[in-house]
């Protein structure tokens, strides 16, 4: 069991597993990939990363997870996989996906419009 803290969250728990996933380098990386691009060049405190976005996924996760299983609508097991569902969900951004998603989609698929861009 490990504990991080998160400047909007608090302490986030992680179990031995969750520490494993986020120990691994494509995990890591996320700590040097901003969550909002450019965005600090005009907003200083806008340095979010997907790392700390990804702690606060799992955190949400978490609450959420917990009143499902509350309301009999989760097991525990399904609130276990969705955990690590959070943890992994941005694993494959790369720095300015949100703002070139669009572009890249047409430059790669060829396709001028695209629903799920």
């Amino acid at each position: 069991m490990k504990r991080i803290f998160d400047d909007l969250h608090g302490y986030v728990s992680l179990n031995d597993l969750e520490v494993m996933i986020l120990d691994h380098p494509l995990l890591q990386r996320l700590r040097r990939i901003k969550q909002t691009s450019l965005a600090f060049m005009v907003y200083p405190g806008a340095v979010n990363t997907r790392f700390s976005h990804t702690l606060g996924t799992l955190h949400i996760t978490t609450i959420l997870g917990g009143i499902l299983e509350e309301k009999g609508i989760l097991t525990h097991e399904e609130t276990r996989k969705l955990r690590i569902a959070s943890l992994l969900h941005d694993v494959g951004q790369f720095p300015f996906s949100h703002s070139i998603g669009g572009f890249l989609c047409q430059r790669i698929f060829q396709i001028q419009t695209l629903e799920i861009c």
